[in-house]
């Protein structure tokens, strides 16, 4: 089976999302919602927050999406999260505010969830286990992780929110050319099918010109068959939607189509000239 449950020591996990008990990933914040927000003035001194223990706090509250709960619990539960948004912000106006204020939000209501690690993965360097389903791939070889997966190997969600990195291969949300999806972009190139066997460090795109072309090691195998994984799974993702939107959007013959979009101006590892390409440039066509 896919699905791996966060148990607590001689407590038997929920497996089934009913009334009372919702489902989510561990997003290994712990028990800060409770630690870093004034509660009280938040929800007052007779909120059941004021009643969840230190225990419960890190076991059923560090909560992140996917979230899964019936419609009644949810909708409670969104409801109020909408109301502590504003306030936990203002008391903590960083990341994860907003995933603070949902945690607060079902401990208001009284709704400890069952955390599932295996519902998500996104940080190539999460813990072996307990916080992403990783523990689900890491058993593979370097040479599978570019390979087809069945659907019931594999966690549920891939989470698209990191830099990740092997050799010269990269993709990262915040370089993404804001032009991607157009009619003109080109889509990425493909990755090779034996990257995560061939590279153990990587090169970063837009490092400062003193830097560039430095190798940065992968210090765990784990993490270099990860990053092989994402690379191979995102990089056709991207292209599959980049490739709906041409389809469907641009004019008959117009669409670029060509695979050459990649970040350094030359793949090879051993070419390092400054030659990155910046995040508003594509490769000449």
């Amino acid at each position: 089976t896919n699905t791996i449950y966060l148990r607590e020591d001689g407590v038997k996990p929920k497996t089934k999302v009913v009334h009372g008990t919702p489902f989510a990933t561990n997003y290994m914040f712990g028990a800060q919602p409770f630690t870093k927000i004034n509660t009280t003035k938040i929800a007052g001194h007779s909120s059941l927050i004021q009643k969840v223990s230190e225990k419960d706090q890190v076991n059923h509250y560090p909560a992140g999406p996917p979230y899964l709960a019936t419609a009644r619990d949810m909708y409670r539960i969104v409801v109020t999260w909408t109301e502590f948004v504003p306030m936990v912000h203002d008391q903590y106006p960083h990341l994860l505010a907003e995933m603070f204020a949902y945690s607060l939000s079902a401990a208001h209501w009284g709704k400890p969830h069952q955390l599932v690690p295996s519902l998500m993965i996104s940080d190539v360097h999460a813990p072996d286990r307990g916080s992403e389903g990783w523990q689900l791939l890491d058993k593979y070889s370097h040479e599978r992780m570019c390979e087809p997966f069945d659907q019931k190997e594999l966690p549920f969600v891939l989470h698209y929110c990191q830099n990740y990195w092997l050799g010269k291969w990269f993709v990262g949300k915040y370089r993404l050319h804001k032009k991607f999806y157009s009619c003109e972009a080109p889509l990425f190139k493909d990755p090779p099918k034996d990257v995560g066997a061939k590279y153990d460090y990587y090169i970063k795109p837009g490092a400062p010109k003193a830097d560039y072309g430095q190798r940065v090691p992968m210090k765990f195998s784990n993490h270099r068959k990860r990053s092989a994984f994402m690379l191979c799974n995102l990089i056709p993702a991207l292209n599959e939607v980049a490739t709906w939107y041409k389809d469907h959007h641009c004019e008959k013959g117009k669409a670029n189509y060509q695979k050459t979009y990649v970040f350094h101006k030359d793949m090879d590892p051993d070419k390092n000239n400054y030659t990155n390409y910046g995040p508003n440039e594509f490769p000449p066509q």
